[in-house]
């Protein structure tokens, strides 16, 4: 009993365990759950059957020595003993009980025990196992921080020339200041810039540093304006105003110029010094919050000997430390954590408090905190925007500086509003120009200055300083989980056992001199039976001893141990007198009626015919059932081994439930199972031992051993003279437990990482409406109103950076891919369309040099060339154009719509090594030293080809580079190339057809190219073939197969710019008073996809080390049902159908030689009476013929 008393405190700990949650203490990785799930279900399923095969060899002892002491219905005992068998044994006596009812209660209580058991059995392995779960695991990442430069290398002597330098670089790189977006600008938020993360795989908000920059403007007194010099006397240096009207409508709007650019010091009277401060001027009132405005300064004689009068202002700059939260995979800004953005909402009007410093001198004192310090000398550097903001008849081009262009469209004011604003708020200013400083020093940090920009030896590199952030990475990791409703389960019938086990341990304390009997196996009854002789007069003669007929012949009372009652007492038991009535007179009748058919002897019976025994039923069943649980294994091989089972997925919030569940139905399954096989083979190798000639002892062994692999075990320690005959008993049970522990391990549920499939729609190639006009530069001269040139002009403008930028997502080398719409913030990927583009180029046969015109014609058309000296590959260009002002210039061959034509100074060889003709240019006119004599000049059409590539659903960037790239090539005549079709309205005709327009708008690079010591400028695309290429090397040379495929890429760059970047301010030309042209509307043509997302899900896991066990133990277990079977059609072997109490005393009766050949044994221990028993024996057979009357 403490054995029960134990497992209910077992399953009370484990109740509290579960309320405290420690199981969860025990984590482990993804990769251990399979070898973690076994383990702990195989451990679980050890303990409960060899801790459960204790319990029923400890209570079944007991409760069969109960029966010994009982005062009970000999049937009865016969029943409970037999019940204790086996679940399937007790099944058979509990149905046999609706015929003779002698011991119900006694067989329910056997079989409610071993139900109980096999509750046990089958929830015990359910009570832990591997859970798996999200767990937010703090990884430290590097940040990229604000951007700053070491001056500590920078001695006294070379400060100046460093400053050249300085000066370069920025002025190249805040040239793409108006480009600032926030898919492009990671680490920068209005006036704040935020560490950017590293990679990681995290969720959720990441905690970062940031700097938030406040600007605060003070008017600057005691200023006057010299109208000889046109300067402003500002702290004793002379400042020129620089812009003050820049466009006159009309004399009556002069007074409305709204403009806020800066001074700049007068050169002619003071040298420009870089960095130098930055003091600002503006003709249009800027208020305070009390509408007061700084002092006026009178300009008279001024710009156009016009009057006015102007505000002077000069700003300070000042850090503050903020932390913000930004997403861990897009990186993008989320919200301030920590103080609010740097946004004023009030101003005062007050002196500036600073003063006109050195700045240069500065930046060497405060370390790194000089790059910023100097912002004033940065701002100074940003370059002039190209063309003027404002395009008409009565205006006249002005540059513009790209920072006081972002200023104005910050400020809403004029060009980019056609409403004139009459005041601004000097708050307002100073937010505006706090987000275009921080948006200036993100530029300085992240867009480097394009190659051939910076004529000087010294490099000046800015780097971004690092941080560091901690990341909650998700990180699924498995923990042990109990599983209460299992708990629970096992509590109850745990409950329920120690509450039966009550029952059978009622035996009180063994009086002096009491009988020692230890069980009710073979030779006990034989005892029993044999120093009992009253036994022979109360139990009836039985003639047929099967189970029915030997059953109702022991239907009186009995006990076994001290003291046989009389037959009357029947009449005072349970028995109800209905069937005492009936069922005893019609046994009464039936043995005293003449034998039967059925009952004849033998020779009459065969007449009769052959027909199944139920020894031929048994062995059958037993063999198909052993049969097919070898089958269901190597069906589970095959699954396994074909992955099959992995088919079944499930969340992961389902996983402790199904995994509960497949433990369950497994060990539920593989418990009933071989209970039916232990009950068949159990009969069949007790019906086997009554026809065999054997020892008795080996008789009683055998059956005694198949009562439970304890007493098999047992007579296996014992080392007894039959363990020959134990063996198989002990082997047959031992692979039944082998069965209970490795079935419910067969399946298991694995964490794997999934896809889901999710509709997402996506961006592609750009589309284009040009309202109206007509993308030819063939039609007319390049107009300053032509929009579609001018969009393209401005656009293009960001070439440069475009093709340097990582954040360029749907644009690869030469292919332009979709991008997603909806990024996912977990991983997964996602195939989208993808276009190629396919440049093909061929020379022509007979171009014609017209020395005195300086022009070639081509297919009847005239063209000039550019610049001929060594290292350009450019386009040829119309008669016309003399990209006077930087805008379109390159045209499109008119007889070809859809070809470039371009020369190259360079030779360009194919994969033999052969060039296109060579043309002598060397008599044209204006050549100047260093021009070559001879060209190559050949055109190039754009083919596309269609594919699908895969890309991150979190970056949206490619997964593996998928672009194009030739190997090989041969120059052809060009004649020999097709073309698309030109009046196809199809978006991908579109690309094929029109790339030639487009690329003429290509714009200067404002990046000098030095040739023979004369700055040159170059356009974007010369650029671009002179950095790829290394043109400016006298040793250059290229093959045509690298010249298409560089030229494939820089044309889908300049398709990713045109769909994807607006135009410089001031590209597209507007007015206050008269209407400009329509605008070009660009869209980017829409998709669908499917996204795979990856996600974490649960399947079943089939276990073959397991299955390959278990079908080994199966075909053991089948091979020892085997020699048990009998596969014979015979009648006379149907009679004895076990070895209960009944049938052993009907044996014992019905062989009197045993009287004698048995030994008399006074003490009735197990070991006494097997020595006994040493006598050979036959208890069933043909010649016991003679003991029945046949």
């Amino acid at each position: 009993m403490s054995l029960h008393v134990a497992l209910v405190a077992i399953q009370l700990t484990l109740v509290v365990v579960w309320l405290q949650g420690w199981e969860h203490q025990i984590v482990f990785s993804v990769d251990r759950e399979l070898r973690v799930a076994r383990l702990v279900k195989g451990i679980l399923t050890t303990f409960i059957t060899l801790y459960s095969a204790l319990l029923v060899f400890i209570t079944q002892s007991l409760a069969l020595r109960c029966d010994l002491h009982r005062n009970q219905l000999l049937t009865a005992t016969h029943d409970n003993a037999v019940a204790w068998s086996g679940l399937g044994s007790a099944v058979v006596r509990l149905w046999q009980q609706r015929v003779i009812p002698a011991s119900t209660i006694g067989v329910l209580s056997a079989l409610t025990y071993l139900v109980g058991i096999s509750i046990l059995h089958t929830a015990f392995p359910g009570i832990a196992a591997p859970q798996s779960f999200l767990v937010n695991a703090s990884v430290p990442i590097s940040t990229r921080s604000l951007p700053a430069f070491d001056f500590s290398g920078i001695d006294e002597d070379n400060r100046q020339s460093f400053w050249n330098t300085a000066g370069q670089y920025a002025g190249a790189s805040l040239a793409f200041l108006p480009f600032l977006t926030p898919s492009n600008t990671l680490g920068l938020y209005e006036a704040t810039l935020y560490d950017v993360l590293g990679p990681n795989a995290g969720t959720g908000s990441v905690l970062v540093n940031a700097t938030g920059f406040n600007i605060t403007c003070g008017y600057i007194p005691d200023t006057a304006y010299n109208a000889t010099t046109q300067t402003i006397h500002v702290d004793g240096t002379e400042y020129f105003l620089g812009l003050f009207v820049l466009y006159r409508l009309s004399s009556s709007k002069l007074s409305e110029s709204i403009l806020v650019p800066y001074m700049t010091p007068a050169s002619g009277l003071t040298p420009i010094v870089f960095p130098s401060p930055a003091v600002f001027y503006t003709s249009i009132p800027v208020l305070d919050s009390y509408n007061n405005t700084a002092p006026w300064i009178n300009i008279t004689g001024g710009v156009d000997d016009f009057d006015a009068a102007i505000q002077a202002f000069r700003c300070s700059l000042t850090l503050i430390e903020q932390a913000v939260l930004v997403d861990s995979q897009s990186h993008n800004f989320t919200s301030f954590a920590s103080e609010p953005p740097v946004e004023k909402q009030t101003s005062t009007w007050l002196p500036f408090a600073g003063h006109l410093d050195d700045l240069s001198t500065a930046a060497f004192e405060n370390g790194a905190r000089g790059f910023l310090d100097i912002w004033e000398g940065w701002y100074f550097t940003s370059p002039v925007s190209q063309p003027p903001p404002l395009v008409s008849s009565n205006s006249t081009y002005v540059g513009l500086a790209v920072a006081d262009m972002a200023l104005l469209q910050q400020l809403e004011l004029y060009p980019f509003n056609t409403t004139l604003r009459t005041s601004v708020y000097l708050h307002d200013v100073e937010n505006q120009l706090a987000k275009i400083v921080a948006s200036m020093f993100w530029t300085l940090g992240h867009v480097p200055a394009p190659s051939g920009y910076i004529n000087s030896s010294r490099p000046f590199n800015v780097s971004l300083l690092t941080g560091q952030a901690i990341v909650s990475e998700p990180l699924i990791q498995n923990r042990l989980a109990l599983n209460i409703i299992s708990i629970v389960e096992c509590l109850v019938v745990s409950l329920v056992l120690l509450g039966l086990s009550f029952r059978f341990s009622r035996l009180g304390r063994r009086e002096a001199g009491a009988t020692k009997i230890d069980g009710l196996d073979v030779l006990q009854i034989i005892w029993l039976y044999r120093d009992h002789p009253e036994l022979a007069a109360i139990l009836e003669q039985v003639q047929i001893p099967t189970d029915v007929n030997l059953r109702r012949a022991g239907m009186f009372r009995v006990q076994l141990i001290d003291g046989i009652a009389p037959m009357r007492e029947v009449s005072d038991s349970w028995v109800a007198d209905s069937w005492e009535s009936e069922k005893i007179s019609e046994d009464a009748d039936t043995l005293s009626e003449p034998t039967s058919a059925s009952d004849k002897p033998s020779k009459e019976r065969e007449r009769l015919g052959p027909r199944w025994t139920s020894d031929l039923i048994l062995s059958l069943l037993s063999t198909i059932l052993h049969s097919a649980l070898v089958i269901i294994h190597l069906l589970l091989a095959v699954v396994c081994g074909m992955g099959l089972e992995h088919r079944i997925t499930f969340s992961l919030t389902q996983q402790s439930f199904v995994a509960w569940l497949i433990s369950t139905f497994a060990t539920a399954f593989i418990t009933i199972y071989t209970a039916g096989l232990v009950f068949l083979t159990q009969s069949l190798s007790t019906r086997r031992s009554l026809r065999k000639t054997q020892m008795l002892n080996v008789t009683h062994d055998t059956v005694a051993a198949w009562r439970g692999i304890g007493s098999a075990l047992t007579s296996v320690f014992h080392r007894t003279p039959s363990i020959s005959a134990v063996a198989p008993a002990f082997l047959y049970l031992t692979g039944i437990l082998a069965l209970h522990i490795s079935s419910p391990a067969l399946l298991t549920v694995q964490t794997f990482n999934s896809t889901v499939p999710v509709p997402v729609t996506t961006q592609g190639i750009p589309t284009f409406t040009f309202s109206g006009y007509e993308l030819s530069s063939a039609e007319a001269s390049i107009d300053l109103e032509h929009s579609p040139l001018l969009y393209g002009a401005g656009t293009l403008s960001y070439l440069p950076f475009v093709d340097s930028n990582a954040a360029t997502l749907g644009l690869e080398a030469g292919m332009l891919y979709d991008i997603l719409n909806t990024s996912t913030s977990g991983p997964g990927t996602a195939t989208v369309d993808a276009v190629q583009l396919n440049m093909t180029c061929g020379y022509f046969a007979d171009p014609v040099v017209n020395s005195t015109a300086s022009m070639i014609t081509i297919l009847g058309s005239d063209y000039g060339l550019g610049y001929t000296d060594i290292g350009i590959i450019s386009t040829l260009r119309g008669p016309w154009d003399t990209n006077s002002d930087g805008l379109p210039a390159s045209v499109e061959a008119d007889d070809m719509p859809g070809m470039m034509l371009f020369y190259s100074t360079v030779p360009i060889y194919d994969s033999a090594g052969n060039t296109g003709p060579l043309i002598n240019i060397s008599g044209m006119r204006f050549r100047v030293p260093g021009d070559v004599a001879n060209i190559q000049i050949f055109g190039c059409s754009l083919g596309l080809l269609n594919g699908s590539v895969t890309v991150s659903s979190q970056s949206q960037v490619l997964s593996s580079t998928g672009a194009f790239q030739k190997d090989s090539s041969v120059w052809s005549l060009f004649q020999e190339i097709g073309l698309g079709d030109r009046v196809s309205t199809d978006p991908f005709d579109a690309l094929v057809n029109d790339w030639a327009s487009w690329y003429s708008a290509m714009p200067l690079s404002n990046s000098p190219q030095l040739v023979d010591g004369q700055d040159s400028l170059r356009t974007i695309d010369e650029m671009f073939f002179i950095e790829r290429f290394n043109l400016n090397s006298t040793e250059s040379s290229v093959t045509l197969h690298q010249f298409e495929d560089a030229l494939a890429e820089l044309v889908a760059a300049m398709y990713w710019t045109l769909g994807h970047v607006p135009p410089l301010p001031g590209f597209i030309p507007t007015s206050l008073e008269v209407d400009g042209p329509p605008p070009v509307e660009v869209s980017l043509l829409q998709g669908n996809t499917v996204l795979f997302a990856d996600t974490f899900e649960a399947r079943l896991d089939a276990n073959m080390s397991f299955i390959i066990l278990g079908a080994v133990v199966s075909g053991v277990l089948l091979a020892l049902s085997l020699q048990f079977s009998a596969f014979r059609q015979t009648t006379d072997e149907e009679i004895i159908g076990g070895m209960g109490p009944l049938h052993i005393i009907w044996l014992y009766r019905n062989h009197p030689e045993l009287e004698t050949e048995l030994e008399q044994v006074v003490n009735p221990t197990s070991s006494n009476l097997r020595q006994a028993a040493m006598v050979q024996t036959r208890l069933a057979g043909p010649e016991m013929d003679r003991f029945i009357g046949y």
